[in-house]
């Protein structure tokens, strides 16, 4: 049986996002042994860990609170940032190698504080080193704290012997921007829930929408439109399955939200299937465009696995736009100004419910031709063991 250390964030834990599907692929992986790596116990308890080793760097490590002050206040955030990343540097400089040999696989999912730890642990050892690439440092944090991490984020691009990335448009970025080239995966599948067809109705009322809140403005813009369609006599009302809903939105459009909070995925997707349209917001604003540009939400595969035909609210350049065009599983709206999100919203509003049915089945489709679970678990164990 191969040996795999596996060093995960404090995100992991989280009942949304990507960290729900590298949950399942890791369970799934029961051949292998495996021991973790992980800044709090505390966040990882009830996972069903076995052979957990936990490290409990630092009490304010751990706190978000520094970081949220950090990143407003920059001069306060050059400060923290470098005593706290040279810190946990100095953790991996310093700690005790003997039992890493043991290990066949070293397995990392690159996040702010596993970067300078896990570069300065396998600069020491030999021992085979696969990561996880949820994306570019640059795309969503201040440049200057980028710049921080750059060296030991750039060093794990270089030297891990395989990678997995979120999308293709991912890859494509790093491996230019950094000049690098690894054997790699694209690891993008959906938590796949059995449920049935969904029911299309001849008209659209209810959108539904997963996941955190990165562009608030995308989301002014669609609620606007709401309010003005309701004043006509519409009954159009966004369904919110998330606990970082601005407050402001809420205040602003309280007839227009339903506020579900989260739920566990498979609770998610049979209320989704409720819904006539289920929406995917991605910046317009410049300083997200690497962001936008090579970021793809998780929860697509959650909303192909409604079978809801999916609203997608991004710029032309973004990873969504293209796969939309690719593969026809939505309708799309690339621009954020108010009229003519109106105009292309319209239209959409008056889409024959045949249009949405056949959407409906390149969904659902797609997902169980190319991004079934059980189809990229075997690519991805071919990836790391082989």
């Amino acid at each position: 049986m191969k040996k795999v250390l596996f060093l995960t964030p404090n995100s992991f834990p989280a009942e949304t996002g990507g960290s729900v599907l590298f949950r399942k692929l890791i369970g799934s992986l029961d051949f292998l042994d495996f021991s973790w790596i992980s800044i709090d116990k505390s966040k990882v308890q009830g996972l069903n860990i076995k052979n957990a080793n936990f490290v409990n760097f630092l009490p304010i490590v751990k706190s978000g609170s520094f970081d949220k002050i950090g990143r407003r206040i920059p001069w306060i955030g050059k400060f923290w940032f470098k005593i706290r990343y040279g810190y946990l540097k100095r953790k991996g400089e310093n700690l005790n190698l003997k039992d890493f040999s043991t290990f066949d696989l070293i397995w990392v999912y690159v996040s702010t504080q596993a970067i300078p730890f896990s570069s300065a642990v396998f600069k020491r050892t030999k021992v085979k080193l696969h990561i996880s690439v949820q994306d570019d440092i640059y795309g969503h944090l201040p440049k200057w704290e980028a710049k921080i991490l750059e060296d030991d984020y750039i060093w794990l691009l270089k030297n891990a012997t395989t990678i997995d990335f979120a999308s293709e448009a991912l890859k494509d970025y790093l491996f230019t921007k950094y000049n690098f080239s690894n054997r790699y995966k694209i690891v993008c599948f959906a938590d796949e829930t059995e449920v049935p067809s969904p029911i299309l109705n001849n008209n659209i009322s209810n959108i539904g929408f997963a996941g955190n809140v990165w562009s608030p403005k995308n989301f002014n813009t669609l609620l606007l439109n709401l309010n003005n369609l309701n004043k006509t006599g519409r009954n159009l009302k966004l369904h919110v399955f998330s606990n970082n809903f601005p407050k402001s939105l809420e205040d602003n459009f309280s007839f227009e939200i339903e506020n579900r909070g989260l739920m566990k995925n498979e609770d998610l997707v049979n209320e989704l299937q409720k819904m006539d349209l289920v929406y995917v917001p991605m910046s317009f604003e410049e300083n997200k465009k690497i962001l936008s540009s090579t970021s793809f939400p998780s929860k697509v595969f959650t909303y192909l696995n409604t079978g809801i035909p999916i609203l997608f609210h991004a710029p032309k350049y973004s990873s969504v736009f293209k796969f939309i065009e690719k593969h026809n599983t939505g309708f799309v709206i690339s621009s954020n100004d108010e009229e003519e999100f109106k105009k292309d919203f319209e239209k959409i509003l008056n889409s024959k419910v045949g249009e949405r049915r056949m959407i409906s089945e390149n969904a659902i489709r797609l997902l169980k031709n190319k991004y079934a679970f059980s189809n990229q678990r075997l690519e991805f164990i071919d990836l790391i063991l082989n």
